[in-house]
């Protein structure tokens, strides 16, 4: 838990990167953009998504193991990898869920605002989408408003 805080702490002292900001996922800093499939760009840090899942951690964060758009095989159901992404330093992927989905997500594992969760059709979604990628503790933020 101290290396996330550390993490949170680094990432709350960005000047590119406030609690505050209306939308957290334009940080040109990012080496990560995933687009959902309604074609909204989240622009991600690896480090916060391996800290956050077990999934994002064997996907993005061994150095073993390389993405490339002829390896792409474990990235899981409906991910796509933009071809060449790999090469320039920060990947592109396409997810299956739609925008406010990932949104919803994403605010969930960064260490800014949660999103509000009130309509129960969004909350499964975010929890189905939360278990897909193993991200236990929005699973269980998104488990105890059902």
């Amino acid at each position: 838990m101290h290396r996330l805080s550390a993490l949170s702490t680094h990432l709350l002292s960005s000047p590119l990167m406030s609690p505050l900001d209306d939308d957290p996922f334009t940080d040109p800093s990012a080496d990560l953009t995933i687009w959902s499939s309604d074609g909204v760009a989240f622009k991600l840090h690896k480090v916060v998504l391996t800290f956050a899942s077990d999934y994002f951690r064997d996907l993005l964060g061994s150095p073993q193991r390389s993405l490339s758009a002829t390896h792409t095989s474990g990235l899981g159901e409906g991910i796509t990898l933009v071809k060449g992404s790999e090469r320039s330093g920060s990947l592109v992927l396409h997810f299956p869920e739609q925008g406010d989905v990932l949104k919803a997500l994403f605010r969930l594992i960064y260490p800014i605002d949660d999103p509000p969760l009130e309509n129960l059709s969004d909350i499964r979604s975010i929890l189905q989408a939360a278990k897909k990628y193993h991200l236990r503790e929005a699973a269980k933020i998104t488990e105890r408003k059902l």
